[in-house]
């Protein structure tokens, strides 16, 4: 692309994005703040920082009392998280540094199972299904921050009416797709990267692909519906098995890829 119309497109993005974040509504917060910090001992209030503290991200989006309860801001600290975090309500899930990672691979003798239900149950469970998944009200935001999720079949699947912001996120070496987005979703992907979708090899959950296990799609974005609204600006997409980016007739939708 000359340099001319790259840069037009560049300033087409920007003033998009600007207009898109507009329509999304404001994020409601609650009133104390939520901390995730895997090496807790002890679930509950911080002396010291007045936070509530929790070890896993379900746990602070459930807590009816004491965690956000699907409605603020939840901090993580560093560390691996080998769960399936399902968003309804208006919530921002923020990593507080690098190292945050989201992840479906754990095997039965890794101490850190004991803090992850769902992986107790059946440690390889995990890796087929997605790892995010975002279902929330219209009237309502949800955002991810400075994330890494790995080793799902989707990265992260945007559902119904919501409206959601990526940004810092990376997806990497989950199956079927890094970031899905369907029904009438609106979605705004900032300095992300989505890289080595529908590649895996794991003895348990399969070769990807090979001639018996396809990926479906393996594409790095998948914008599965024509009413779907999407911002893609400043984001990396590389090495991926399908299609960089997937359009299904989107309506409105404008990117400045890296």
């Amino acid at each position: 692309m000359m340099r001319a119309a790259r840069t037009q497109l560049i300033r087409r993005s920007v003033a998009a994005l600007a207009t898109f974040g507009a329509l999304l509504p404001a994020l409601s917060f609650a009133n104390h703040p939520v901390v995730v910090d895997p090496t807790a001992n002890n679930e509950g209030p911080d002396r010291n920082s007045g936070a509530i503290v929790f070890n896993t991200i379900g746990h602070a989006l459930s807590a009816m009392n004491s965690g956000v309860n699907q409605n603020g801001t939840i901090f993580v600290k560093p560390g691996n998280y080998v769960e399936t975090i399902t968003i309804t309500g208006p919530v921002t899930i923020e990593g507080t540094g690098p190292g945050v990672n989201i992840e479906a691979f754990v095997v039965p003798a890794d101490p850190r199972i004991r803090d992850f239900p769902q992986a107790m149950m059946n440690p390889f469970q995990l890796q087929s299904q997605p790892g995010v998944i975002i279902n929330a009200p219209a009237n309502r935001t949800v955002e991810l921050r400075n994330l890494v999720i790995t080793n799902w079949t989707d990265c992260v699947r945007i559902q119904g009416a919501s409206n959601v912001l990526l940004f810092n996120v990376t997806c990497r070496s989950n199956i079927n797709n890094g970031i899905l987005v369907m029904d009438t979703a609106r979605v705004a992907i900032n300095e992300s990267t989505i890289e080595s979708t529908g590649f895996r090899v794991n003895p348990m959950t399969g070769d990807f692909p090979s001639d018996q296990n396809r990926p479906a799609n393996g594409d790095a974005i998948n914008i599965a519906s024509p009413r779907v609204q999407s911002e893609i600006r400043n984001t990396t997409i590389t090495n991926n098995f399908g299609q960089g980016i997937r359009i299904t007739r989107a309506r409105r939708w404008s990117r400045s890829t890296t």
